[in-house]
């Protein structure tokens, strides 16, 4: 976890410097940033013999305080900015933490603009769960 900690810092600092977030919080399995509408967990998980790295998006509509969740992954794609691939979630070693840090932060950079947009309630409300749904 002390790699995440360390590198995870450094790789998404661009949430704090360009976007008003607060952090990173460390967290039991990774790092948190937070801002009053946004909510950005970068997280190691683990369950019996499988292990992955996830980045979940929480959005907090400012007029209500609903709160909306999603995976970088799907929020990524639905964007139209790539496919999942970019943002994978397989883990592996140290090396592989730091690749993992890396592709989740540049995806969530080019994703920051359309978080703070007026789409976002939409955005979260079609990424939220279930599978992916392909627009008729």
């Amino acid at each position: 976890m002390e790699i995440m900690w360390r590198q995870g810092a450094e790789a998404f600092a661009f949430l704090i410097e360009e976007w008003d977030f607060t952090g990173p919080e460390r967290t039991d399995s990774g790092i948190a940033f937070h801002r009053p509408d946004l909510h950005v967990d970068v997280e190691i998980w683990a369950w019996k013999n499988e292990a992955g790295f996830h980045t979940g998006v929480r959005w907090v509509d400012p007029a209500t305080g609903e709160q909306q969740t999603a995976g970088l992954d799907r929020l990524y794609v639905e964007c139209g900015l790539g496919p999942p691939q970019h943002v994978p979630e397989n883990l592996g070693g140290g090396h592989t933490i730091v690749k993992r840090l890396t592709q989740h932060a540049r995806a969530l950079r080019l994703l920051m603009p359309y978080l703070t947009g007026p789409a976002a309630a939409g955005l979260f409300r079609r990424c939220r769960s279930g599978p992916r749904q392909e627009p008729v």
